[in-house]
């Protein structure tokens, strides 16, 4: 069984290739991995014998400030992904996985969103993962080739990046402020959960949002990265205070926060994988504690 993992060299890519050690795997990547290429200039050179596809290779974790950048995320996650099934060989594939995102349904969505949710993702980012979606799903049933997606929210492991990066860097520079006491819940998962789980779901298909079905506070996870960290708990203001800091923002631009930040930061936003526990058995792991920092 030969598998191929793409983004390796990024974080849940490596981590992927990782919990297959042992098994036959080749990573591809931009550069440092088995198989070098640029997915959003071109078409991969792949052995025809590849069985199983996990694509993890993506843009994410940036705020784009001009129509290139914006372009970069559609070159990247919709014309990396359209490239990337060019090269492969479909006598010989059983199976692919795509690494998708819970943005795809907007950024205020009801608490505990399920897979039927539509699609209401605004960003660059989530446009470019549901134009993605919509491609692998007309590739997938013209070509016989099952395909599982899978929707993540925060990811952890260690040295996470993306917003617990910011977090972290945050507490560690005494810059972060926690909001109206951390009270708000965000969905999270453990990148080793999600690569066990892969492991086992090769050849699977389906929808599935995948979380730790906990969806700690902002508090409990602040409180952990401090522990870490050793230092003491973040300041802390209420919203009403966090509700100028915000507007001032919108106006000043060294002002580190705006409107839009805060709202995040306040806001519950929680994703239900119970669709995957019932039909794929997801046993996650509590993912703050898989935060680890060196």
């Amino acid at each position: 069984m030969k598998t191929l993992i793409t983004g390796t060299s990024g974080f849940l890519g490596g981590i992927l290739k990782d919990a297959f050690t042992g098994q036959e795997v080749l990573g591809l990547a931009r550069s440092g991995a088995d198989i070098p290429c640029d997915l959003a200039a071109a078409v991969p050179q792949l052995p025809a014998d590849i069985e199983y596809v996990i694509h993890a290779a993506g843009k994410a974790h940036t705020v784009p400030k001009s129509q290139e950048e914006i372009d970069a995320f559609f070159k990247v996650n919709l014309t990396g992904t359209v490239n990337l099934t060019k090269g492969l060989n479909l006598q010989t594939l059983k199976g692919f996985i795509f690494i998708s995102t819970v943005a795809v349904y907007g950024e205020y969505v009801p608490l505990q969103t399920d897979e039927s949710a539509p699609l209401l993702g605004e960003s660059p980012y989530a446009l470019s993962k549901i134009q993605a979606e919509a491609y692998l799903q007309e590739w997938a049933k013209t070509n016989a080739v099952p395909l599982l997606i899978v929707r993540l929210p925060l990811i952890s492991g260690a040295n996470p990046p993306g917003n617990l990066k910011k977090m972290i860097d945050g507490l560690r520079t005494g810059k972060y402020l926690s909001i109206d006491n951390g009270r708000a819940k965000r969905s999270i998962v453990s990148a080793y959960d999600v690569a066990e789980f892969l492991k086992s779901s090769l050849g699977k298909e389906g929808i599935f949002n995948l979380t730790d079905q906990r969806d700690p506070s902002f508090k409990e996870i602040e409180d952990h990265i401090c522990q870490l960290i050793k230092s003491k708990p973040p300041k802390n203001i209420s919203f009403k205070i966090a509700k100028v800091l915000g507007s001032l923002g919108d106006i000043l631009k060294f002002v580190p926060v705006n409107s839009s930040t805060i709202k995040k930061m306040s806001s519950d936003l929680t994703f239900s994988s119970e669709k995957a526990t019932k039909k794929l058995n997801w046993e996650p792991s509590n993912a703050v504690k898989a935060i680890h920092i060196s």
